[in-house]
């Protein structure tokens, strides 16, 4: 009996190490999907209007582990100046962005958006701004709750479209491979590429929750939002900055968006939960030493 015991707590000891790895981290930041990321949180719903060999957000990817907020937006970016822009909420973040002008306005400074309008809900604290021009990959960085910016986190040199991985200021880790130029796909997972980051989450105030999150592509200088945003909108809408629905125009064209009126137009990253099998596990141990102290 003792060595079936021994034999059970093993295949639980089994279980347990095959939910863990269930909830592993990427095994590198390279800008390529990762099957620790598992299924999309926010798809993309709507063809891009900036072309698909140029600049499309397909499927956004989310993890919380090890003290870092893993992203992986799948998609590509086109290198004459198009930006990707992400927002990440948390407590007592802005409803209305208003980030700090940095003096590089219409360069690569989320300020040009200044006005743009979240979802009910959605507060943001942390703002990232991504430029790929020429052969150079721009990193900043936006505090929206100290309202404060590092306006070059890092720069990245690309070659032939991929940026393998670098570290920018903060300890903010950046893959970037910018050869998907297929067609679009909601959840292209495997061999799919695209922007990844590794976020410490000491930079977001080390939440204890989900973590809500936005994404869209805008175009040079900030200066003309694209239909592409994760998750993404109803299919057949045109380009925000092209006035709409969703269009919001401060000084300098549309460059803003305006979610007011708009739920959930951002994708949760959850928090990792213990397995059920693994609890399962856990509980068939404990009901055979159960029967084996009654014998």
């Amino acid at each position: 009996m003792k060595y079936k015991a021994i034999l059970t707590c093993g295949a639980v000891t089994a279980l347990l190490g095959a939910a863990a790895s269930t909830y592993a981290q990427p095994a590198s930041i390279n800008g390529t999907y990762d099957s620790a990321f598992g299924s999309a949180l926010g798809i993309q719903t709507d063809a891009t209007g900036f072309g698909q060999t140029y600049s499309e957000l397909d499927a956004g990817y989310g993890l919380i582990k090890g003290g870092n907020l893993y992203l992986f937006l799948s998609g590509n970016l086109q290198n004459n100046g198009n930006n990707i822009n992400l927002f990440i909420a948390g407590a007592g973040g802005q409803s209305t962005l208003s980030a700090l002008n940095t003096g590089n306005q219409g360069a690569n400074d989320l300020s040009v958006m200044n006005g743009s309008q979240f979802s009910s809900g959605f507060s943001a604290i942390y703002g990232f701004n991504v430029n790929n021009n020429g052969t150079t990959l721009t990193v900043s960085q936006y505090n929206l709750l100290a309202n404060t910016s590092v306006n070059t986190l890092g720069t990245l040199t690309t070659s032939g479209n991929i940026v393998a991985n670098g570290t920018v200021d903060n300890s903010v880790i950046v893959g970037f491979n910018d050869n998907n130029l297929g067609s679009q796909a909601a959840n292209v997972g495997a061999g799919s590429t695209g922007l990844e980051l590794a976020i410490p989450l000491s930079l977001l105030g080390n939440p204890g929750g989900p973590i809500e999150v936005l994404a869209d592509v805008n175009g040079s200088s900030e200066g003309y939002l694209s239909n592409q945003f994760l998750p993404g909108l109803p299919g057949g809408t045109g380009n925000v900055g092209g006035g709409g629905t969703y269009s919001y125009y401060p000084v300098g064209g549309g460059s803003g968006f305006n979610f007011s009126s708009t739920a959930g137009e951002f994708f949760v990253v959850p928090v990792p939960e213990p397995s059920t099998l693994a609890l399962s596990g856990l509980s068939g141990l404990a009901a055979l030493l159960a029967i084996r102290r009654r014998k």
